[in-house]
């Protein structure tokens, strides 16, 4: 199998699911929020973190475009 580098800089296997979840710093509104990412299948990724008080819960087929996908959604939510 190859090895890559992951997104924490330390080498996986192809094939392997990192299920780790990762903390992420996200802005909405120009206010910073924690949310938490991890991979659920080969190319679903989940992000989740709570705003305003709800829990917000969205997909992605990275770890970037799911944060990207939470932001958008807290948005949403806020306006």
């Amino acid at each position: 199998m190859k090895r890559i580098v992951g997104l924490l800089g330390g080498k996986i296997q192809l094939g392997m699911i990192a299920q780790h979840p990762v903390e992420r710093t996200v802005h909405v509104w120009d206010k910073p929020h924690v949310i938490t990412v991890y991979q659920k299948s080969k190319c679903v990724w989940i992000a989740v973190g709570d705003y305003m008080g709800e829990r917000i819960e969205v997909k992605g087929s990275s770890a970037s475009s799911a944060a990207k996908w939470w932001a958008d959604a807290a948005r949403f939510k806020g306006n």
